[in-house]
């Protein structure tokens, strides 16, 4: 009899440890998710995701944007726990095999955000610090890398034509690595800009003239150009100063990679 119970309670034991292997995100979770790679499923449904460690924990500390989900490994939720306090109905875990099937990224890591877009207004939202108009900016790289930058110098507030990327790219996103928690932005012409603020409007242009670091050019709009275009015909007759980056004489380069000729500019603004 003993032996029996004994068998049995094993048994029991055995049953209620056998992982559970149902997936917790269905077919229709995996499209939704995997169609706010495209932007014109993140308008629609107002989302954007954010992939990566660091990343993932300075949009989770700042809670900037409202945070949907969050799908998390078990270790990753172990790990975070503190952090994750304020979201605990929120958290969804899945395993590596789902990850990887709602990741962007080559290799997945072990979390992945579902958040809310921000829908500013940027009459009622714009303030008087510096802003940084970007002009048909197309690779999500350089956006990323242009955000990362400006929120180093420490400006705040982005304003982009329509036909730039999208600010919620997730490659755009990957590589501002949580710089959008601090930065306003905005979608407006540049006349609706210059409409609404009286700063003075800096053009990077290969005919400008060199920054004189002595001379009072803050706050400012600074306008930064398409990668292979420059700034719109359109958009050149509300530049009041075009300013240019020197080279070496002997340079052969035609031109700086959008991203940094932005990061070299802020830093002869406000470094």
């Amino acid at each position: 009899m003993n032996v029996c119970y004994r068998f049995s309670e094993r048994i029991t034991i055995y049953i209620n440890n056998i992982p559970n292997t149902t997936p917790l995100l269905t077919a229709s979770d995996i499209k939704y998710l995997q169609s706010l790679r495209l932007g014109k499923f993140r308008q629609k449904y107002n989302k954007f995701v954010v992939e990566g460690d660091k990343c993932c924990v300075e949009f989770l500390k700042t809670q900037m944007y409202h945070i949907d989900t969050i799908y998390a490994s078990k270790d990753w939720e172990r790990l975070h726990t503190d952090i994750l306090l304020p979201f605990n109905s929120k958290v969804t875990i899945i395993d590596f095999k789902e990850m990887k099937k709602i990741s962007q990224l080559k290799t997945p890591t072990e979390v992945f955000l579902l958040c809310d877009m921000d829908d500013n207004s940027i009459k009622q939202s714009l303030m008087s610090d510096s802003i940084l108009y970007l002009d048909g900016i197309q690779n999500p790289g350089n956006l990323g890398t242009i955000i990362r930058t400006a929120d180093w110098y420490g400006i705040s507030q982005l304003v982009c034509s329509g036909d730039t990327v999208d600010f919620y790219h997730p490659k755009v996103v990957q590589a501002a690595m949580g710089s959008h928690n601090r930065m306003q932005y905005f979608v407006a012409d540049l006349s609706e800009l210059v409409s609404i603020s009286n700063h003075k409007v800096l053009g990077a242009a290969l005919d400008g003239l060199p920054i004189d670091r002595k001379e009072p050019l803050t706050p400012c709009i600074l306008v930064i150009g398409n990668e292979g275009k420059g700034i719109r015909r359109d958009n050149m007759q509300y530049i009041e100063r075009k300013i240019l980056i020197t080279g070496s004489q002997d340079k052969i380069a035609e031109s700086l990679n959008a991203s940094i000729a932005t990061a070299i500019l802020l830093d002869r603004l406000f470094g």
